[in-house]
C-alpha cells in the first residue's frame, strides 16, 4: 500500500456522501470541526454531526483524550481556526485533526479558510497520506455550503499539489442535499483543479481512489 502511494505522483480528490467516521484510513486522519474547548457532542448544529459520531464511535476514553490535549494548549483552549491532532480511539483512522470553529465570535470565510489550511499543514507535518474533510462552518448562521465549496476548492487546488505526504483527500458530505449540491459544484469546477489532481465523485459507499 505504501509503495502504491510512492509510485503515484497524482493527487486524488474524492467527493462522497455518508458518515465520515466510517472511512477507513490507516495512514490518514479525519477532520473534526470542533470548539475552543474540544468538547464532543456539544450541540445539534450541522458541524456537530461529526463530533457526535466521534463521541459515539471513538470509544469511552475519547473525551478524556481531548481534555488532556486541551490542558497542554495555551490558555487551555484551541484558538479559532487552529488545528490540533489527537489519537483516534476506536475509529478506523490513524489520527484525528480537530479544527476550532464553534466558539469563535463570528464564523466567516477567513475562519474556515484558516481551519482548512491548518488541517492540511498539520496532516503533512504528521506525514499522513490521506485526509477526510466534512463541510465546515455551516452552523450558527455561518457560511453557506456554496461558500464552503468555493473556499475548499480553491485551497485544495493550491495546497494539495505542494504537500509532500498527503496524496488523497475526501470531501465527505453528510446529507443527500449537501452531496447533491457539493457534487454539482465539483462537476462544474473540475477545470479549476490542476492536472496533478484527479477528481472522483462517488455517491454510494466510499471509493478507494489510489487503493482501487
Amino acid at each position: 500500500m505504501q509503495d502504491t502511494f510512492m509510485e503515484d505522483s497524482k493527487r486524488h480528490l474524492i467527493v462522497t456522501q455518508g458518515d465520515i467516521t466510517l472511512i477507513s484510513m490507516p495512514e490518514g486522519a479525519l477532520v473534526n470541526p470542533s470548539n475552543t474547548g474540544l468538547i464532543l457532542n456539544s450541540g445539534g448544529n450541522s458541524d456537530n454531526t461529526v463530533s457526535n459520531a466521534i463521541a459515539r464511535r471513538g470509544g469511552p476514553f475519547m473525551q478524556q483524550t481531548l481534555h488532556m490535549t486541551r490542558s497542554g494548549l495555551r490558555n487551555n483552549r484551541l484558538e479559532p481556526g487552529r488545528a490540533v491532532d489527537t489519537e483516534a480511539g476506536q475509529l478506523p483512522v490513524k489520527r484525528l485533526i480537530h479544527v476550532s470553529i464553534v466558539g469563535a465570535k463570528k464564523i466567516n470565510a477567513r475562519l474556515v479558510s484558516n481551519a482548512i489550511l491548518n488541517a492540511y499543514d498539520l496532516a503533512d507535518e504528521l506525514e499522513l497520506k490521506e485526509l477526510a474533510f466534512p463541510a465546515i462552518g455551516l452552523q450558527m448562521g455561518g457560511i453557506t455550503l456554496e461558500e464552503f465549496m468555493e473556499i475548499f476548492w480553491r485551497i485544495t487546488a493550491e495546497e494539495l499539489p505542494r504537500l509532500k505526504h498527503v496524496r488523497q483527500v475526501y470531501l465527505c458530505l453528510f446529507s443527500g442535499e449537501e452531496y447533491e449540491a457539493g457534487s454539482a459544484y465539483a462537476e462544474q469546477h473540475v477545470d479549476e483543479l490542476p492536472e496533478s489532481i484527479d477528481l472522483e465523485i462517488s455517491e454510494s459507499g466510499f471509493a478507494r481512489g489510489i487503493f482501487g
